[in-house]
């Protein structure tokens, strides 16, 4: 059974991009809107040892990959082209629980569907954006509360 309470987040990747064509003073005065996402991309059980035979599982550690991203496009009324992004951050962070055992893929999908899993991770998500808006000469954009986590299918399995 994994365990609600998270053991630890980690960062795993982070972009910082502004359009090719501005730099961040040209952006005062720019007509933008402000969108935002947060998916389960993944999921990974560990296996934790005992001993160096690796015969004597200790527990289990259940790694939950979630993509953050805020950007900022140019407003525009035409849905059909896609926007021009002027500035733009996104993230990937492992969300790590704990399992009293070994976890079979049905908990798997549904414990992704949590709210737990984006709600551990948004503080760090929102000082990760303060700080590279600040790093970029920007103020900082506003983070709203993460979109509940639809729950992800596994479709394959793998073993190191």
């Amino acid at each position: 059974m994994i365990e609600p309470n998270v053991k630890d987040i980690f960062l795993r990747k982070s972009i910082l991009s502004l359009n090719k064509d501005l730099n961040i003073l040209q952006m005062n005065g720019l007509e933008f809107e402000q969108q935002a996402y947060n998916k389960i991309a993944s999921v990974q059980v560990v296996e934790i040892f005992d001993d160096e035979d690796r015969t004597k599982v200790l527990h289990h550690d259940c790694f939950y990959r979630l993509q953050c991203g805020i950007r900022l496009v140019k407003s525009q009324n035409d849905s059909d082209t896609e926007p021009s992004v002027y500035f733009e951050i996104q993230a990937e962070y492992d969300i790590v629980f704990g399992a009293t055992g070994p976890v079979e893929i049905e908990e798997l999908e549904s414990f992704s569907s949590s709210d737990v899993i984006s709600i551990a991770a948004w503080p760090y998500w929102k000082e990760h954006v303060a700080s590279l808006c600040s790093k970029a000469g920007m103020n900082a954009l506003a983070v709203q509360p993460p979109n509940p986590n639809e729950p992800i299918k596994i479709t394959g399995k793998r073993q190191l």
